[in-house]
C-alpha cells in the first residue's frame, strides 16, 4: 500500500436554481475565462473547453436562470466580442465563493479520512479484503 492509497472524498459543485442546473465546473471555468478575454474563442482556448461544448454550457445555464450571461456582438470593422452581463459576474463570483468552501471542506474531510482512516489502514499494510 503506497502513501498514495486510501479513501477519498470527491465532489463536483453545482450552482442550482430549484431543479435547474445553472453552474457546473466547465461552465465556470468557461465564464472565468471569458471575464479575463472577452472572446469565446480564446476563452475556450484558455479553458481547455471545446467550442461547442461551451456554448453548451453556457446557453443550459441561461436557460435554467432565464436570463442571459453572456453579452455577445458580431464581428465587423472592430471585430466582435463576448462579455459577461452584470448578472453573469456575479453568478461566477458566487460560484467562485462557493468553490473556495467547497474546496476547504474537502480538503478538511480528507485530512480527517487520512488520520482516521488511511494511516492506521497503511500501517496494517492495507484494507483487509
Amino acid at each position: 500500500m503506497s502513501s498514495t492509497d486510501g479513501f477519498l472524498v470527491e465532489a463536483d459543485l453545482k450552482l442550482t436554481w430549484g431543479e435547474k442546473r445553472i453552474l457546473d465546473p466547465i461552465a465556470f471555468r468557461v465564464l472565468q475565462s471569458l471575464s479575463q478575454t472577452d472572446c469565446i474563442q480564446d476563452a475556450v482556448k484558455l479553458s481547455g473547453v471545446p467550442y461547442r461544448t461551451a456554448w453548451e454550457h453556457l446557453r443550459n445555464a441561461e436557460k435554467g436562470i432565464g436570463q442571459n450571461l453572456v453579452n455577445t456582438r458580431s464581428g465587423g470593422a472592430h471585430g466582435g466580442g463576448s462579455v459577461l452581463t452584470p448578472l453573469g459576474q456575479s453568478i461566477l463570483s458566487l460560484y467562485g465563493e462557493a468553490s473556495r468552501e467547497h474546496e476547504h471542506c474537502l480538503h478538511a474531510i480528507n485530512q480527517r479520512l487520512d488520520q482516521e482512516w488511511n494511516r492506521p489502514l497503511r500501517h496494517l499494510g492495507g484494507f483487509p479484503c
